[in-house]
């Protein structure tokens, strides 16, 4: 989904949020965790191509996926660190010390909401899929990689 969605929509929540008294700090927090943890798809890119323009990347992600499946290849994996179960119980332990970590939790179970509707709802991620364990990610491509050199 385009950060834009995220964005505008993360808006509309915090602001009834505000509206009903949330704290502005926190309204803030809530907000950016709608959005900012999508940073974690530019990193991506940068370990993949070796390049820190943003706007190849976004294009990338946008219009250069389906040329990047390999004959044969039915998905291509992608590894999100921030979209991880791993990531996802670090926000949940650290929301238990402050509300600062429990409002950006809560923006980020929004962030993920958004994403998985939209994974329903649209044909354009059938071709793709997240890695939703850092771990397994690692062990796997490892496995992976000794299978290779056999």
């Amino acid at each position: 989904m385009l950060p834009i969605f995220h964005i505008i929509l993360g808006l509309i929540l915090v602001v009834i949020f505000y509206f009903f008294g949330l704290n502005f700090l926190y309204a803030i927090l809530f907000f950016l965790a709608c959005f900012c943890f999508d940073i974690d798809h530019y990193i991506y890119y940068i370990f993949k191509k070796r390049s820190f323009n943003l706007r190849k990347a976004y294009k990338y992600f946008r219009f250069d996926l389906n040329k990047n499946l390999k004959k044969g290849q039915k998905k291509i994996e992608f590894l999100f660190i921030f979209h991880t179960i791993e990531f996802i119980c670090l926000l949940f332990l650290l929301s238990f010390v402050s509300p600062i970590f429990l409002w950006i939790f809560l923006g980020w179970i929004f962030h993920m909401l958004i994403d998985w509707t939209y994974g329903l709802i649209s044909k354009d991620n059938k071709k793709y899929k997240r890695a939703f364990s850092l771990i397994y990610y690692v062990w796997k491509n490892k496995k992976r990689a000794k299978n290779l050199k056999k």
